[in-house]
């Protein structure tokens, strides 16, 4: 099989996406290896935390850009040239992110399947509300990178 990898060199660097060939040697596939069937140390989060409404951050939040660090956010000048993955979310009233199979206490996005807690803030920006979500992709939970974030901005 030919397998084509888009890694954060392709998604964040804007490289070339690299192929893998694999020949098939199971039909079980182990949880805890990668690609070349090397056993991986994967990361995790604490991910059993107790819900705590957080009544500023329900609705509905589109994203408007991907930022390496909080701080590099311009709402004038988008930081991402390419498309973003994540469209929006809403978060809907008792922990529960509409169409994900993920759930929120405050200020943590939790997804129960990847074992991430994700950290989310909320900050007001000439007027508009924009919440700074940790995105926890495989970068982070196998290769050990920093998440970088996505920029959500609240919806009328």
């Amino acid at each position: 099989m030919f397998f084509q990898w888009k890694s954060g060199d392709y998604t964040i660097r804007g490289e070339k996406p690299c192929y893998y060939v694999l020949k098939k040697v199971s039909s079980t596939p182990s949880l805890n290896t990668n690609m070349s069937g090397n056993e991986v140390e994967t990361r995790s989060d604490k991910v059993d935390y107790p819900f705590i409404n957080d009544p500023e951050v329900i609705g509905k939040w589109d994203s408007v850009d991907f930022v390496e660090d909080i701080n590099n956010f311009n709402p004038e000048k988008k930081s991402w040239n390419g498309d973003l993955y994540l469209n929006n979310l809403i978060f809907d009233e008792n922990g529960k992110i509409e169409n994900k199979n993920i759930t929120w206490t405050k200020d943590l996005v939790l997804n129960t399947s990847d074992k991430t807690a994700s950290k989310y803030i909320i900050k007001e920006i000439n007027g508009s509300k924009y919440m700074f979500f940790e995105w926890k992709n495989g970068d982070y939970i196998e290769r050990g990178a920093t998440p970088w974030y996505y920029v959500l901005k609240q919806a009328k």
